[in-house]
């Protein structure tokens, strides 16, 4: 008996020996005996999940169900632990998420891009229910994943892939099921509720709960908690950092300067941190407060959302990839932001995406937006649209790039907007009925007397006719401007060939007998040096 003991703790992996143990166990009845020399492995190896799980199924074998369960909880949190730790640091990216037979979503797989991945959708479309859902699979969060299949049809499952060091692995989840292949995966989730008590000119230490950005960077998104203590956490950091060097040296600080002024085109520059107590009080400089610094809190939304965003995904890099000091910012993680353009003007919005790659360059970015402008100069497949089909929701992928795109064909290609001012529209679908209107108005005025309601029909009529004069002033001012544009393209292909013959004419005088059919269609004159265009 004790020899078969000692040979599966030499191999406690060993799954037929662990099946002949546990029948010897409980037929000769020294299961007392067998859970005393279990009880001493561990003691040299508290962490064996192997051994936890061999003594978790003696209990149950002696029909000990409370310990058994207790063994057996204690067995998955370790190797859940040991999952998650072997996943730290690694290279690892988000390949797909696939939807099944739910009752929000329809039946859809969205995959992701490795660098960039945009998602937009009209509000109430569930973009930050499903972005929640990616994420809990990510984690391995079993009671938020559990809560999608509560209506769901008995197919009903969520199945993730990632790569993890080019090797593609799976983790399903369906009702009753929870598949967890990888275990838990690092990520920071940034959700939309980004703001500070702006009524404070001070920070002090945040609560601890959900601010450990290695293992609970997704905490605040899973448990829709707001983001302040996270943001209150990073700045209370500056300000021990600084105590530590008593300037802005460190890398973070130049991060979020250099950052904020890509995207601003204006200076921030952090200008002072007092130490106050167990307090920290941060001024900094903004565009039109040069010269009388404010504190931190007092900047503007979209200034604290940007500089949130940015420290923390290093404080994450760093957290991940210790003892890497300036080179954090190249090192790979997964990070999730929700409403990535809250809070922020357009001309951010259309910047935020291009400075985040440039600023770190390894991050796969998963995010959502409201704003078509967000996606200003994303590539092929790097943009999703959550549209409603039938009553439920579904993930479409654009194939098209969007380098260069005008901001009317972001609205019309994501929201289906052909027109974004929506009181244009209706006016110009107005116009074709301008003939009675103006008759009808003729009528009114030429009445010697109106009573209140037709001098009421009488102004709404006038206010229409003048907005119809200026929809189509401005529709001439368009179709102007249209033309002069077509007349630039065809100016500018013109320009192209006469570029590319004089090239091909060049080439000809270099090699002589050639005959000189090109001169005589351009009408080229030849002097001493160069020729000359006599069109």
């Amino acid at each position: 008996m004790f020899q078969l003991l000692e040979r599966f703790l030499r191999d406690p992996a060993n799954l037929e020996l662990g099946s002949e143990l546990f029948q010897k166990t409980e037929s000769s009845g020294m299961i007392e005996e067998v859970l005393h020399v279990l009880d001493e492995h561990l003691t040299r190896e508290p962490e064996n999940v192997d051994v936890i799980r061999a003594k978790a199924a003696i209990y149950r074998a002696r029909g000990d169900e409370r310990h058994y369960r207790k063994t057996l909880e204690e067995a998955d949190r370790l190797q859940a632990r040991a999952a998650f730790e072997s996943n730290v640091g690694r290279d690892i990216t988000v390949r797909s998420i696939e939807f099944s037979d739910l009752d929000f979503f329809e039946t859809f797989k969205w995959e992701f891009q490795p660098h960039v991945t945009v998602l937009l959708g009209k509000n109430g479309y569930g973009k930050s229910y499903l972005l929640r859902a990616l994420v809990a699979m990510l984690q391995c969060n079993e009671d938020v994943t559990r809560s999608y299949f509560e209506k769901c049809g008995p197919r009903g499952r969520v199945s993730l892939e990632i790569d993890k060091e080019g090797e593609e692995l799976s983790t399903v989840r369906s009702r009753l099921v929870f598949d967890q292949t990888f275990g838990k995966v690092p990520v920071l989730a940034i959700p939309d509720m980004r703001y500070v008590n702006r009524s404070f000119d001070s920070v002090s230490a945040p609560p601890e709960e959900g601010t450990d950005l290695r293992s609970d960077g997704a905490w605040h998104l899973l448990n829709e908690k707001p983001y302040e203590g996270m943001i209150n956490k990073l700045l209370f950091g500056l300000g021990k950092e600084y105590l530590d060097t008593k300037d802005f040296s460190a890398p973070i600080f130049r991060l979020i300067q250099e950052l904020l002024y890509k995207l601003t085109g204006s200076p921030f520059r952090f200008h002072e941190i007092v130490s106050v107590d167990d307090r920290f009080r941060i001024r900094v400089s903004t565009e039109g407060n040069e010269e009388r610094p404010v504190s931190i809190q007092k900047a503007s939304q979209g200034t604290l959302s940007i500089l949130a965003i940015v420290g923390i995904i290093y404080r994450f890099l760093a957290s991940t990839h210790p003892n890497t000091g300036e080179g954090v910012v190249n090192q790979r993680g997964i990070v999730v932001i929700d409403e990535i353009d809250a809070h922020l003007h357009p001309a951010w919005q259309q910047r935020i995406l291009q400075a985040l790659r440039d600023t770190f360059p390894n991050v796969q970015f998963i995010v959502t937006a409201h704003s078509p402008l967000v996606v200003a100069g994303c590539k092929k497949y790097e943009v999703a649209v959550l549209r409603r089909k039938n009553q439920r929701f579904g993930v479409e992928v654009l194939p098209e790039h969007f380098i260069g795109a005008t901001a009317e064909k972001m609205y019309a290609r994501v929201f289906e907007i052909e027109e974004s001012d929506h009181t244009y529209a209706q006016l110009a679908t107005l116009s074709s009925s301008r003939p009675r209107l103006e008759e009808e108005a003729a009528e009114l005025g030429n009445r010697k007397q109106l009573n209140a309601s037709e001098q009421d029909r009488l102004d709404d009529l006038q206010d229409k006719l003048y907005y119809l004069d200026e929809v189509e002033r401005i529709r001439h001012a368009r179709r102007g401007t249209e033309s002069l544009q077509t007349r630039n393209r065809m100016l500018e292909r013109e320009t192209q060939k006469l570029k590319a013959d004089l090239a091909e004419l060049q080439k000809q005088q270099k090699e002589p007998g050639q005959p000189g059919k090109l001169t005589d269609r351009l009408g080229l004159e030849f002097g001493e040096d160069e020729p000359k265009i006599t069109l």
